[in-house]
Order: C-alpha cells, then structure tokens, then sequence
C-alpha cells in the first residue's frame, strides 16, 4: 500500500454566485489560484498552464465537464494532473472555462487520479469547497483497479498516428479506457508524456494530445479540421524517435547509443526539405530558447544547447553568448559533451563534421557583424579539447596554409598563437576588415585584432569577404579597386539581369495586398528592398531607374553581396556572386523577405516555399467567401456565445436601461428598423429559433455592414467585416448601437466610434444629438 498525496487548485475568480442552471457567475478573474493545497503551483505546472496545454477553446467546455489528463515534465520534476472543466458566466453574459486542477508528484499517477475522481462524486469547480494550503487529499493507492479491457470496436486504434481521435457514442468512453488507449501509443511506449483528453468541445492545442475523446460529432468535426490545418511534416522517420535520442543524450552526455538515430535525421531528404522547422520544434520542446530567454542553465540544458548549436549551426553564436556568460561554472559541461560527441564521430565520416565547419563559418560571420562577440568566441574557438575548437584547429592548419598563400600572407603551422599578430598579416587583416561594409560595421576591426578571423578567413572564407571590402591592397584579389574584381566585373556585367530581376519582383509585389485589404505604393516597395539589401544604409543605394554608372552599380551588387552572406541560409544560398537570377534561391529569399516584412499575403505554394527558405511568417491569402458561403456560415455561428443572438439581445437590453424605456417601447422596434428598414427580410426578435428566422437576420446585417462601409468617413477609418455576424463590443456592435441610439432620437455618451460613419438619411429618424 502506497499513500499518495492529491493536491489541487482552482480558477480565481470573483463570485458573483450562480444562475439558474447552477453555473457559477463571475465578476472578473481575481489574478491569483483558488482554494489551494499548494503554497505555490510547481513550475512544470505552470508552464503546461502558460502554454495553454490544459486549454479548451474559451467558452467551448460544455455544461458536463471535460477532462484533461497530462503528464508534465520540467528539469527533472515530474507531476500527474487532471484538470476538470466546466462552464461559467461572466458579468456580461459571456460563457468562460473554469478549472479546477487534481495533480500529484510523479508521471504514472494519471489512473490514481481518475480513480480518486470517480469515486468521490467527481468534484468540478465550486468556490465554496474550501481548501488549506498544506491539506492534500491523502489517497491509497491500492484502490486503483487497472484491468487491460479496451472496447473490441477500439481495438488497435492506438497504432495509428497521434494525436487520435475516439469518436463518441451515445455513452462516452470511461476516461481511463481513454487513458489506456494513450499509454499503448508509440510516443507512450517510447517513455513519452502521456497527454489526453475527454469529453471536449473544443481545444487550443489538440495536436499536443496523445488521444482525444470529443464531447459531440460536432466537436469531433471541429477539432479534426483543426488539426488538418496545422501543417505537418510528413516523414518516415519518427519525430518520436529522434526526440528520445536527443532527450537521451542531453540526460546522461553519453552520445554513441543516440548517434545512428539522430544522424538519419540529419541525413533525411524529407526532413531537409524542413530543416529548420522539424529540428526547431525538437529543441524548443525540450525548452531551448526558455533556456535563452530566462537564462537557465544546469546540465541537460547545457547539453541540449551544445547539441543544438552542432545540429542547427546558426544558433553558434548564440550558444557561445549563453555559454561563455556561465564560462566557470557551465562550460566543463558543455566541453565534456563536446568531447564525447568528437571521440563517437572521430575516424568518421560523418555529416556532423560539416555542420561544425558551417558553425564556425557563421560564428565568424556574426563576430563581424556583433562585434561583442569577438572576445568570447576567440576563447571559445581556442579550446582545442572541445568539439568546435578541435575542427577549428584542423580548418586553420591544413586549409589555410594552402590558400592563404595564394595572396602572399604565408602561415607556418609552427607559428606560436601569441605571434599571430605579426606585423605584416596584422596590418593586412585591419585593412581588411576596417574596409567592409564602411559605415555599417564601422570600427568592428578594433575588436578583431585576437586575428581569431584573420586565420579563419582562408578558403573560400577569406574569398567572400575579399568580394565584399573595398580593397586596395596590391597583390590581392581585387587588384586597386573594386572594379577589377573579377567577380565585379562579372556582377557589372550581370547588372541587367539583377536589375530585371528586382523589377520583376516589384511587379509581382504590387499584385498582392494585405490581410486588411490595404494597398502599398511603389515606394514602398523600393524603401523595404533598400531596407532588406542596405539595413545601415552603408552603400546609399539609388533607385534602380538612377543607376547610371558602374559606381551606382557596384553599391548594388555589394549589398547584395552582404544579403547572399548573412541573411540567405548557408544551405540554400546562391553561390556569393552579387548576381540576382530569376531563377536562384536570392531572388526567392529576396522576395519572401518583402513578403514577411510587408505583410503581404502569399499562395499557399509560395508560402510553403518561403518557409523552406527560412521565412515561415510569410501570410496566405484566403479566398474571399460567396454571399452564400457567409450567410451559410454566420447562420452555423448565430447561437454562440458573444454572436449574432446574444448580442441583439444585449444590444436591447443595454439600450432599453440607458434611456429608461420599458417593453412597451423597448429599442427592439428601432433594432429592425436600423437593420431592415423597407421591410425586406421580416426581421423579428423572438424567437429567433429557426434556420429561416437566422437567415433572414444574417441577411439584414450583411445589407447593414454594405450601408456601414459606405458610410465611413474617409478619416479616421475603422474597419468593418461583412461577414453578416454581429459580435459582442465589435464594430459592427457598436455602431449598430449608435444608429439604434438615433433613431430613439437620443445620444450615446462616451462613443466616439459614432463619429466615424456618417448617419443613416431618413427623413423618419430624427437627427443624432
């Protein structure tokens, strides 16, 4: 016999006692839990609460509550919880969740807690139920009976993709049928959290649930087109699997048992064709860039953001910021990490190699960028014992000798690191780097004099850059000037076609619009490339139509240039050639660039592209709706809270007690008259029950929202949706609001959104004020 401690907390609201149904009413949320065992939430909690992973649609608990059953997980503590929900009001009328949460310490107590539940009336939220702080519930354990019944008709389902879906039947499911159907999953059987739900409406994340048993066939339609529509990676590598081997190898720093698992990830053509996207989620999950932003640091996150820094090599520098800040206490952690991952894949020719050699590309690249930087990466790169150091080393010594020598700089492998400073290459490397980007990175070679860069610029390194300074150093690529570039001179040739290209691209740009359906001028769209290309304005671009001669030219293929070097992704970029071509990764990255920047609205097919390229905020446009379509859908939404019905009535109500009038010369007559004032559709306000009575009124109001967009005055503008829906304190609510006002003859006080549409002309309605 175990005895184990069941906590719980609640919803904090402000009491406003119940309604008829029983339905607590609120006054407000009070800011803080209620009638709580705990003298603080535990962190693991609060998290999955922040990241609304108990959370049903606001307003979509139904009146029989829905559960949700969660495991939760953060820096080796671990809790089971139920959280029960049901339906409340709030002060307005409105329908608002109430939670009240059960949880105790460890995973697998999520069938204690259900068979707790169910044998003691199964609780919901109630304010009167008062709870001390220290006063668990003390629960034996070995009442818990688990048998392995599932449901013939169930049987098998758990072998499909999560998260599924357990159709409802005229009695539901048992919850913990639901909780054994999620414990045979693959995530479950791979020592994943265990996450379901029951009896729902409707939820925020339901593609965070193992399994979900929805409360209704509408709810189950709802939350299946929910789920359709978040995009998913289709690959044949289990997601689950590489989670667990990164998971693995962040807990114990042992990396040989996980290497064959994640270095197929790595080598998946499907998951590169969404690198970014499939690893990101892996490591966000885990709680990477929580560790960033609040700075936490102990020894799984330390090797997760080690293993991240190798895997995505554009988040090195980050890494070497975070890591060098904790350089004493937290770096040992991170070396011996990084050398054990060196002895798996030493002697191996494996992709991790170049990922490392691509990190320390873009490290260099962002210490010329964040000159901040320097100091600590110079350091960091010196470690010859750790991972990055080590290739660092390897880079130098037999990549650079070679090729540096081709520009006269000779590099001996004896030479001691506190004589890289010599004269001659010291003197060269502050030319060289006090020359880029004049103005934009202006001073950065000051920070670069550890020649950290000057060593690691040999190669093709060394080349890019030499294309992007403004050289004048004999015997060097790039002759006196510019211009003798080659690779200038064939960008100058070239010129036509990148100037064709940025055209075009504006062309296409001026044939979408935003979400809001506001326009963009030419301007900006020339103002948000020089933005894009030129950040600093260092080259002091012209517009394309004044580029006269190779000058004008050249400041526009150095821009480019420094876009194809820092804001194309190593793994999608053109070669570095100051070239824009119609059909080259710059001009698709250029143009999903304005896109996200410009809000503009995209076809899903560019948008799915934009989103290999690194741009995934890039929005879709989605087809205007037909008159019917909207009648069809804003009649499906006519009874829901905060819409068309509950409005109407609150519109009246509110009216009727702010101008003193009683039924028999209630507003409800001026509500008709506004909306339907020829009579046409034979509004009425009861019983509004039919599917003909609804159809007539979302007729009415589409009508009035056409009168509404005709009548707005030119400044200020507000926007109006005809979509003929009136939602509750919207536009469309209030001016509706404001109309009904003037036809009473009266005035609303403190509505200044009256003003913004001109009123309505009938020689019938007396004029406002």
């Amino acid at each position: 016999m175990t005895i184990i401690h069941i906590h719980e907390f609640s919803t904090g609201i402000l009491v406003d006692g119940t309604d008829d149904n029983g339905e607590w009413r609120s006054r407000g949320f009070s800011g803080e839990y209620m009638n709580s065992t705990l003298a603080k939430i535990p962190r693991p909690v609060q998290l999955a609460i922040k990241n609304r992973e108990f959370a049903v649609s606001e307003g979509a608990s139904s009146q029989n509550p829905a559960i949700i059953g969660r495991e939760v997980e953060y820096h080796g503590e671990a809790w089971s919880v139920i959280a029960v929900v049901t339906r409340g009001i709030d002060e307005r009328g409105r329908c608002v969740s109430l939670y009240r949460y059960f949880l105790c310490q460890e995973r697998g107590k999520l069938p204690d807690l259900v068979s707790w539940y169910m044998k003691n009336g199964m609780p919901t939220f109630n304010p009167s139920d008062h709870k001390q702080v220290g006063y668990p519930t003390e629960y034996d354990d070995t009442e818990t009976q688990i048998n392995d019944y599932i449901p013939h008709e169930l049987d098998g389902i758990w072998e499909g993709k999560t998260p599924i879906i357990i159709p409802q039947k005229q009695t539901p499911y048992p919850a913990l049928i639901i909780h054994k159907i999620a414990s045979k999953t693959d995530p479950a059987r791979y020592n994943e959290l265990i996450s379901w739900a029951w009896n729902v409406e409707d939820l925020e994340k339901p593609n965070r649930f193992l399994v979900i048993h929805p409360a209704n066939q509408k709810a189950e339609g709802r939350i299946k087109s929910q789920i359709a529509s978040i995009p998913q990676l289709t690959t044949p590598l289990k997601e689950t699997s590489v989670k667990i081997a990164v998971r693995n190898s962040c807990r114990t720093g042992n990396f040989q048992n996980n290497l064959v698992t994640i270095e197929k990830a790595l080598n998946n053509p499907k998951i590169q064709q969404d690198y970014t996207t499939f690893w990101g989620d892996i490591f966000e999950n885990e709680g990477s860039e929580y560790a960033y932003q609040q700075g936490i640091y102990d020894k799984y996150k330390v090797r997760l953001l080690t293993l991240q820094a190798i895997i995505c090599p554009e988040k090195l520098p980050d890494f070497v910021a975070w890591i060098m800040k904790k350089e004493k206490d937290y770096y040992p952690i991170s070396q011996s990490f990084q050398q054990e991952i060196l002895r798996v894949i030493l002697n191996q020719d494996s992709v991790i190699s170049d990922k490392i050699t691509k990190g320390i590309n873009i490290l260099i690249l962002n210490v010329i960028d964040r000159p901040k930087l320097t100091e600590v990466a110079a350091k960091f790169l010196s470690d010859e014992t750790g991972l990055w150091g080590k290739i660092y080393k390897t880079y130098i010594s037999l990549g650079l000798k070679n090729e540096t020598s081709i520009f006269g700089l000779p590099v001996k492998r004896e030479i001691p690191k506190q004589q890289w400073t010599g004269r001659e290459i010291k003197e060269t490397a502050i030319f060289l780097l006090s020359s880029v980007f004049r103005g934009g990175a202006s001073g950065c070679f000051i920070a670069i004099i550890y020649f950290l860069l000057i060593f690691t610029l040999g190669g093709f390194f060394l080349q890019r850059l030499l294309n992007l300074a403004n050289l004048s150093v004999p015997g060097l690529p790039g002759g006196s000037n510019n211009s003798e570039s080659p690779i200038i001179k064939k960008a100058i040739k070239s010129f036509p076609k990148t100037k064709g290209s940025l055209l075009q691209i504006q062309q296409d740009l001026k044939q979408t619009t935003r979400a809001d359906a506001s326009k963009h001028n030419k301007n900006e769209i020339d103002e948000a490339i020089s933005k894009i290309l030129d950040p600093n304005n260092s080259f002091e671009l012209k517009t394309l139509n004044k580029t006269e001669d190779n000058k004008d030219k050249e400041k526009w293929i150095l821009s480019i240039l420094y876009y194809q070097l820092y804001k194309v992704t190593p793994s999608n970029s053109d070669d570095f050639d100051g070239i824009i071509d119609k059909d080259g990764k710059t001009y698709q990255a250029l143009k999903c660039n304005l896109l996200q920047n410009m809000q503009l609205q995209a076809t899903q097919a560019t948008a799915d592209n934009c989103k290999k390229l690194g741009f995934s905020q890039v929005k879709v446009a989605t087809p205007s709706p037909t008159r019917d379509q909207k009648i069809e859908k804003a009649v499906s939404e006519f009874d829901k809270s905060q819409k068309t019905k509950l409005s109407l009535e609150t519109l009246v109500k509110e009216l009727d007690q702010a101008f003193g009038l009683d039924t028999s010369s209630s507003s409800s007559s001026s509500v008709i008259k506004v909306l339907d004032p020829n009579n046409e559709f034979e509004i009425y306000l009861s019983p509004m029950t039919e599917v003909e009575d609804k159809e007539a009124w979302v007729k009415a109001i589409l009508q009035y929202q056409e009168s509404l967009k005709s009548r707005l005055k030119k400044e200020p503008s507000i926007k109006i949706d005809v979509d003929g829906v009136i939602n509750y304190g919207k536009n469309t609510y209030n001016l509706l609001k404001c109309d009904v006002a003037a036809q009473l003859g009266q005035t609303l006080s403190n509505t200044p959104i009256c003003g913004k549409v001109k009123p309505i002309i009938d020689s019938s309605t007396p004029p406002r004020g």
